[in-house]
Order: C-alpha cells, then sequence, then structure tokens
C-alpha cells in the first residue's frame, strides 16, 4: 500500500485477488477519530489473548541502542568491532555488529518486496555497510536501487536511535513521522518527500482495478494530528494503569495511518518502519533479533485483505478490525519464536 498500485493484488499464480464484495472502499469518515473505542473495535479472541499474555511476558531487557552505537556501527572499519554488553545486567549479549545491522537491512529489504521491488543482494549488501552507490559497471538501476535502499536503512538507523520519550514527552509526533518519511524518500521522490499529499490519491491492482479510495487529502493533517495524540494517550494509560495493551494501540495505529495514508507515495514502508519504532517503545524489542517485516513478506496477501477488509467502514459505528488485529498480532508471535529461537542457536 505505498502508492497507487500494490503487487499483492495477484497471487502466486497471476491470478485477481478478491477483497470483499468487490466494491472499492471509500475512506472519507464523519469526524477525525474513530466512532468506536478500543475492544469495541474488534473482538478478542481465547487464541489471542493466549498470545497476548505469552508476548507480555516475553519482552526482552536489553539494552537500548544509541544514536552513538548506530553511527559508529555503520562505519566501514568499524565493521569487525565487537558490541560488548553487562551480562551483570541480564542482557542478552551479542557478537558483532552485524547482529544489529543484520535485522535492519533485511527489514529494508522485506518491507520493499511486499511492496513489489525485488532488490538484488549486492544492494543491500551496499546498504549494510553505509554506502550509497555500486560501483559503474553495475548500471544505473542498481545504482539508483542502491541510494534507495540506503536512504530507507539510515532512515531505519535514526529512527530507532531518537530519545525516548521525543521532545515534549510525545511517544509519536506528525513532525516525526514527516521526517522519518523525508529521510526515507528524499533521493528517490523529490519535493513529495516529507510533504503530505497534496492530490487524492487511491489503492489499484496493477490491472486498474481500484480497491480503496484513500482519505481526501484536505483532511490529512487533521487525522494525522487526532492519530498522534490517541496513540501517545494510550502508551500514557499503558504505562500509568496496565488497562491498554501497547501492542493493540500499535496494531490499531497501523491500521488508521494506512487507512488515512498521508503521503503521495511511501505510505506501506513508512507504516512499516513507524511499527517497529513502536514496538520497540513498548518494550518489544524482537526486530533486534528477527525483523517483523520477514513475517509478513511470507503472507503479504493476508497483509492487504486484512487491512482492506478492516477498512471498510473506517471510523464508523459498523468498523470491525478483528481480522486485521488477529493477524498482526499473530505476525508479532511468529517474529518473538523465531527471535528466541535464534537467540537460542547463539547461545
Amino acid at each position: 500500500m505505498d502508492g497507487d498500485a500494490i503487487h499483492s493484488g495477484y497471487d502466486g499464480d497471476g491470478g485477481l485477488i478478491e477483497f470483499g464484495d468487490g466494491t472499492p472502499n471509500r475512506i472519507d469518515p464523519p469526524g477525525p477519530f474513530p466512532k468506536l473505542s478500543g475492544v469495541e473495535r474488534y473482538r478478542l479472541s481465547t487464541r489471542l489473548l493466549g498470545q497476548l499474555e505469552r508476548l507480555a511476558q516475553a519482552r526482552f531487557f536489553i539494552q537500548e541502542l544509541t544514536h552513538t552505537d548506530f553511527e559508529r556501527w555503520t562505519e566501514v572499519d568499524e565493521q569487525s568491532g565487537k558490541l560488548i554488553m553487562d551480562p551483570s545486567n541480564g542482557l542478552i549479549g551479542l557478537e558483532s555488529v552485524d547482529d544489529i545491522l543484520q535485522p535492519i537491512a533485511q527489514s529494508v529489504f522485506c518491507s520493499s518486496a511486499i511492496e513489489g521491488e525485488q532488490i538484488h543482494r549486492k544492494s543491500m549488501d551496499l546498504a549494510i555497510i553505509g554506502k550509497a552507490h555500486v560501483p559503474d559497471n553495475q548500471g544505473p538501476e542498481l545504482d539508483e536501487r542502491a541510494t534507495a535502499i540506503h536512504s530507507i536503512y539510515r532512515a531505519y538507523i535514526w529512527a530507532l536511535s531518537r530519545p525516548s520519550p521525543l521532545e515534549g514527552g510525545a511517544v509519536l509526533t506528525p513532525e516525526f513521522i514527516r521526517e522519518v518519511h523525508r529521510r526515507m524518500f528524499s533521493n528517490t521522490k523529490g519535493d513529495q518527500a516529507g510533504r503530505y499529499k497534496t492530490k487524492d490519491n487511491k489503492v489499484r491492482r496493477l490491472d486498474g482495478t481500484v480497491l480503496a479510495f484513500m482519505l481526501p487529502h484536505q483532511r490529512v493533517p487533521e487525522l494525522m494530528e487526532v492519530l498522534c495524540d490517541r496513540i501517545n494517550a494510550q502508551f500514557l494509560e499503558a504505562e500509568r494503569h496496565g488497562s491498554v495493551s501497547k501492542l493493540l494501540s500499535i496494531a490499531e495505529f497501523v491500521s488508521d495511518y494506512l487507512g488515512i495514508h498521508p503521503f503521495a507515495d511511501g505510505n506501506g514502508r513508512t507504516a512499516r518502519l513507524l511499527c517497529t519504532y513502536l514496538l520497540e517503545r513498548a518494550g518489544y524489542h524482537f526486530a533486534r533479533f528477527y525483523t517483523l517485516d520477514a513475517v509478513i513478506l511470507e503472507r503479504h496477501l493476508e497483509y492487504y485483505r486484512a487491512l482492506l477488509t478492516g477498512q471498510r467502514a473506517f471510523y464508523t459505528d459498523k468498523e470491525d478490525l478483528t481480522h486485521w488485529i488477529e493477524y498482526f498480532t499473530d505476525c508479532v508471535f511468529v517474529q518473538w519464536l523465531r527471535a528466541y529461537q535464534y537467540i537460542k542457536s547463539r547461545r
């Protein structure tokens, strides 16, 4: 759901994937916030509640990464360095900087692949070592992709190493989101990078069939402000009283953000970066060992189905995010299982 067309409108055999009854979604709610709130927007099954409980117990206590660390690790001459973590703090040791760099690069690779972009392994390697260009004999297309990957990769590093909370005590702000988008796409989207859309957009299959008319562009600033205020309030409520699940709040945020579709292009990749950022802020540090984007890539057709199904009654009293909430929670649960297996294999 990056731009106007989605690669995933087709299944693996080239057949068209149908969403709902074939009528396009039209996202233009009566107000700037959902009519329903919290669990009114979805149903919680016994299986989902069990996954939430296990995930709440599984959060790893890992030293938060700092901006200085990332700047040092992305220098080529530091690739052989070691990250030493104090075992007396109960932290899980990582043997080399690649343990941090590879998952971030894998997030970039998988998030782009979800949008239907195939990235050459050599381009990804160049992003890992912090180079934005490839040798001249590799061709302009590979050079362009390497530049794009490098920008997105650096945006991940920048976002994940921001102070917590942000200035003013917020977890997320519209300014932060625009800056993330600017950093991700400044080399590929020109003056659109970091700027809200100025024309209405829609999601289509590659054959031109419209799946959804996204929020009118004039309404984006207000709804983005309200969306950020809501995720901040939900995180604060979770910390003060424990009556709100941060994980479910993040799931809601991703669906709502992609319904608003604030930028002309790059919305899907920005949403997944913000998702990783929010999970990190919520204490779900699994992305340091296994990326959520890799799990979503394996199930990317269901990803689009769940999102578009949940957005059919966007912010109305008929809204039902159950399919999306179950899909998202299950993906994070699988991410944790694979992160856990990875850690066990390294001990």
